[in-house]
């Protein structure tokens, strides 16, 4: 007995790549680059603990949960951030830092504490003269944070 044939569905199936995670971003971009501004960012990552990875080239700040920590790199013009040894000089003036953690897959009590660290350390840089902007470079308001800490 024969079947009749049946016609493929193509079906799209989207391909992610297996490095990407999903991740918390928010911009703190400033009006006013300058050597004070770079020395005023260098106390917060201080305060916050942050050490410079030579690897990747970025502070990170362990916050509650170190397995997962903020990481804080250069958002204008995007990616590295000066190293200790050269960042209060002229030609390393930052123009904004992207706040970057990685979306916990669940809301436990350390991962909660750490989405309220992501908020608090971008609000801590805005401080300093700058404006956070949220994922879609728009500016982040107190609904953009409570989406995020779920508070």
């Amino acid at each position: 007995m024969d079947l009749p044939e049946q016609e493929e569905q193509a079906t799209e199936v989207p391909v992610s790549k297996p490095d990407e995670i999903p991740t918390h971003v928010f911009y703190v971009m400033f009006q006013q680059p300058g050597l004070e501004l770079n020395q005023k960012i260098k106390l917060v990552l201080n305060k916050w603990e942050a050490y410079f990875d030579a690897e990747l080239n970025i502070y990170m700040a362990s916050g509650v949960t170190p397995q997962n920590p903020l990481r804080i790199a250069n958002a204008y013009p995007p990616g590295l951030m000066p190293p200790d040894e050269v960042f209060q000089q002229e030609d390393h003036l930052l123009g904004g830092v992207s706040v970057i953690l990685n979306k916990p897959k669940r809301k436990r009590g350390f991962d909660k504490v750490q989405l309220g660290k992501l908020v608090a350390l971008s609000e801590e840089f805005a401080a300093l003269g700058g404006t956070i902007l949220d994922e879609e470079r728009q500016p982040a308001t107190r609904k953009t944070f409570k989406s995020i800490t779920g508070g």
